[in-house]
């Protein structure tokens, strides 16, 4: 497959899944808000560190994501437009399922994401692509990591429904990310 046609597939394959994601995510969301009772209210310090990282993780990527459509190349700027699109989304349905818990969440990037922002406000163009790409790579294996055990292993059944149904676009994201690693270093799938 060509990369331009790979690409293609891509975008192609990303908008459909994002648009499914949409359709079942607020939906369970609101199941598991009804069905858990007074008891989904509590909430762990594990799970008040989940939703603040989550949270900021959000804000980092859609932020980054805004810079790499700016001064990124080809590869930057179609994974950042997804990055702006989907991490939008589980921004405000953070803030939404934190608000309804009662806990806090930060509004501003991760110190790491801002330290990669002034590195990649120096770059443009396959360098910008090269630091970014690979920087998603790493950054979505952290994300999905986290958003597992917090499915698997979060008191709060909201919070673990929120990892649940968030994992499938992170992993679809680092397929992606992936994806264009190899592109930029010349190989072809």
């Amino acid at each position: 497959m060509s990369t331009t046609n790979y690409r293609s597939h891509v975008i192609v394959v990303s908008a459909i899944y994002t648009i499914l994601l949409m359709s079942i995510t607020t939906p369970s969301i609101s199941y598991a808000q009804q069905s858990t009772g007074s008891s989904a209210t509590t909430l762990s310090d594990a799970d008040k560190k989940f939703l603040s990282d989550a949270a900021q993780g959000d804000i980092s990527e859609v932020t980054l994501g805004r810079l790499a459509v700016s001064r990124g190349g080809t590869p930057s700027k179609t994974f950042g437009q997804h990055m702006v699109t989907d991490h939008s989304k589980g921004t405000t349905q953070v803030k939404q399922l934190a608000k309804q818990v009662g806990a806090s969440v930060p509004q501003t990037v991760e110190p790491d994401a801002k330290q990669l922002m002034d590195r990649l406000s120096t770059l443009s163009g396959s360098a910008f692509d090269q630091v970014y790409i690979t920087s998603m790579v790493e950054d979505h294996k952290k994300d999905i990591a986290a958003y597992e055990d917090e499915a698997k292993n979060g008191q709060n059944p909201r919070v673990k429904a929120l990892a649940t149904q968030t994992l499938p676009m992170l992993k679809e994201h680092l397929k992606m990310a992936q994806g264009f690693v190899q592109d930029l270093s010349g190989k072809t799938k």
